[in-house]
This record gives structure tokens, C-alpha cells and sequence, in this order.
């Protein structure tokens, strides 16, 4: 059924009685979108509070309420929500200007908005805002800015925030390294629930950084940040089982908890998982198993999961011998620097495995493998200039 809204409009404001005006809103509800009908039951729809442009801006940014999504639309109202001063609507606006949706992608606009937003206190423009600066996207790059901003989000709270001032401080990007500091905000964030804090702060637990060295609450951080999902949680954990850190010493468990990071396709705990199968420490030895998870890894552009799975292809192990196989992914590792990849494909040039002999080729590989201290490149490194 279709209602000429200019039809309604007159009523709503020629009739004085509240009675009236309350069932014609309960007929605007029953009748129209319900974006449609909160909006003209505030007012016209030419002078609508800015808090309900705001709503009419997001039901159409995320298509609910009976509205189809449609980002233009949801810009319109945004802008005009902006206009009267609606703080949320200005990083709204931001956002669309940031993601390109509904107007064209432009950082310098985005960073119009949020800082307009910012000013006035909203604290996820303020976050954005400190990306921004932090970023150089929209202005020029400013990490004291990028701090400024992300600080004034994280005193009220904002786990995003402290987070991020966390990981700023804890590696020293922009800032002056600064464990301490870094500790506090991750305790901020990790109190929050934060993951990816939960695992820094376990991880300066476990290295003693800002804080006093103590694998137990290492291993506390951890198992908090795995028991939401983290896969480098789980794989921390994992590893604090496998070396008996701040827990008992326990294969089983390690194995449990590479396996759960493996299979969200963490590359670290794939080429540990796929080691301790070629080992068969705290399970039975099986190379099928340690190619598996190598080449899981490998697939994802592990250094350490590509050289593993070509020296499994070197010695025929887990799969058949193939010194071709074994070169292709020997090269892929060596050529991000992995030094046992580089002694292995050095030896493969040396003896003219999987490829055409090479003594020039071998010595290249070995000497960039000796270069950064491997003592089995040295070794072979002196066999062949002696010859």
C-alpha cells in the first residue's frame, strides 16, 4: 500500500490533539520503513532533528530498519545530521571519505571530518584521527600528533586506543622505545579484553620487558587471549607448554594448542607443528604429517615452512624424492634470507642437484648464508675454495 507522505504531513501538523498525533505516528510505523517513519514522526522531512539524519544515514549505510543499503544516501544524511552539528555524523562522514563509500575515496576529506569530530570529543575520531597522522593518509605524517590524539581516546577508556599506544611504545615506532609505558597501556587494554594486548602484555611477561621476567603471568595472558581465539595466542601457549614455561612441561598440550593456531593458519605454529612431527617429540614421528604442515606454511610464504619442505624434498622424506621440488622451494626460502635454505641450495649448486652445476652459484649462496654467521656455510664455504 502507497502513502503520498506529502498527504501526511499537513495532518500531522494542522492537528493539535496529542491523541490524534499519537495514533497517526502509530500509523506512520505500521505503514512506512521504519527509518522512513522515525524520521517524519520527528518533524518534516526538510527539517529533521539532526539525530534522526544521523539514524536515516545509517539504516541506509547498513541497510536495516526496512531500508536498502544505499551509501549515497546515507552520505546525504550524514552531511546534513554534520551540518547541524551532530558529532557522530561527522565521523560518519569521515568514515564514508576514508572507505570511498557513497563519495569518492579522499583521505585530505576524511580527515576533515574526523578531526571536526575529534575536537569535539567523539573518541573513535579521535582514534582514526591518530591513525591518520600516524599513517600520512590525508596529511602529513606526525607521530606526536598520532600519539596526541590516540591518548586523549585511551584516558577515556578506548581499548583500540591503548592498545595502539602500546604497541607504539613497546617496538619504539615514533616514539622513544619505552617498555614500561607500553606495559601500562596493554594492562589498560588487556583489562578490556583485548586480544592482541592480552598477548603483548603476555609476551612482556615472558621476555621480562617493562616488567619483571615471570613465565606464570605470561602463560595467564595467554591462555586469556587463547581461550577468545588468538591464534598467536594459542601458539604461545603451545610454546610455553613445549619448553615448560611457567606451566609443567607437556607435549600433549603443546601439540593441542600449535594444532588449534595451525588450523586458523598461523605459519608459526604450522612449521612447528610440521618440526615436531619430523622430530616425533611428543608424538610419534611422522614425516607425511611434517610435510603437511610445511607446506601449509610454505604456501603462505614462510621462510622457515619453504625450507623445511624443500629439505624434506631433498631427502625424500615424507614425500618422494625430488631434487627439482626440493630446489624450488630452497631458492623461495633463501631468497628471504632463511641461512639453512642458502647452505642447502648452495650444496645443490655445489653438486648439481636439481639444477646445473655451479660452483659460482653455490659460492654466492654460501657466502650471504656466512655473511649472516651460519657455520655450515663457512665449512663448505672453505671445501670449495680449497679444491
Amino acid at each position: 500500500m502507497q502513502i503520498a507522505l506529502s498527504t501526511l504531513t499537513p495532518v500531522i501538523e494542522g492537528k493539535k490533539t496529542m491523541k490524534l498525533k499519537y495514533y497517526l505516528i502509530i500509523l506512520l510505523f505500521l505503514l512506512l520503513p521504519p527509518a522512513l517513519a522515525l524520521a517524519y514522526s520527528s518533524g518534516h522531512a526538510k527539517n529533521l532533528s539532526a539525530k534522526a539524519e544521523k539514524i536515516l544515514g545509517l539504516n541506509y549505510y547498513y541497510g536495516r530498519n526496512g531500508v536498502a543499503m544505499n551509501y549515497s544516501k546515507a552520505v546525504y544524511w550524514f552531511r546534513k545530521a554534520a551540518s547541524q552539528g551532530d558529532i557522530n555524523a561527522m565521523f560518519d562522514l569521515g568514515d564514508a571519505y576514508y572507505y570511498g563509500r557513497g563519495v569518492k575515496q579522499d583521505y585530505s576529506m576524511s580527515v576533515y571530518w574526523y578531526k571536526k569530530a575529534a575536537v569535539r570529543g567523539n573518541i573513535h575520531a579521535q582514534v582514526a584521527l591518530s591513525n591518520a597522522y600516524y599513517y600520512g593518509r590525508g596529511l602529513t605524517l606526525n607521530y606526536s600528533k598520532a600519539v596526541y590524539w590516540a591518548r586523549k581516546a585511551a584516558v577515556h577508556g578506548n581499548v583500540v586506543a591503548q592498545s595502539f599506544l602500546g604497541i607504539i611504545y613497546y617496538f619504539g615506532y615514533g616514539v622513544p622505545q619505552n617498555y614500561s609505558k607500553a606495559v601500562y597501556w596493554f594492562r589498560k587494554a588487556a583489562d578490556q579484553g583485548n586480544i592482541d594486548a592480552q598477548v603483548y602484555l603476555a609476551s612482556a611477561y615472558y621476555y621480562g620487558h617493562g616488567v619483571k621476567q615471570n613465565y606464570s603471568k605470561a602463560v595467564y595472558w595467554f591462555r586469556k587471549a587463547a581461550d577468545q581465539g588468538s591464534a598467536d595466542g594459542q601458539y604461545d601457549l603451545g610454546d610455553a607448554y613445549y619448553y615448560g614455561h611457567g606451566v609443567k612441561q607437556n607435549y600433549s598440550k603443546a601439540v593441542y594448542w600449535f594444532r588449534k593456531a595451525a588450523d586458523q593458519g598461523n605459519p608459526h605454529a604450522q612449521v612447528t607443528l610440521g618440526t615436531i612431527y619430523y622430530l616425533g617429540y611428543g608424538v610419534p614421528q611422522n614425516y607425511s604429517k611434517a610435510v603437511y604442515w610445511f607446506r601449509k606454511a610454505a604456501d603462505q610464504g614462510s621462510a622457515d615452512g619453504q625450507a623445511h619442505l624443500g629439505s624434506a624434498y631433498y631427502l625424500g622424506r615424507g614425500v618422494k624424492q625430488n631434487y627439482s621440488k626440493a630446489v624450488h622451494w630452497l631458492k623461495k626460502a633463501a631468497e628471504q634470507g632463511n641461512t639453512d635454505a642458502q647452505v642447502a641450495l648452495g650444496s645443490a649448486y655445489y653438486l648439481g642437484r636439481g639444477v646445473k652445476q655451479s660452483y659460482s652459484k653455490a659460492v654466492h649462496w654460501l657466502k650471504n648464508a656466512t655473511a649472516q654467521g651460519n657455520a655450515n656455510a663457512r665449512a663448505l664455504l672453505n671445501k670449495i675454495e680449497r679444491r
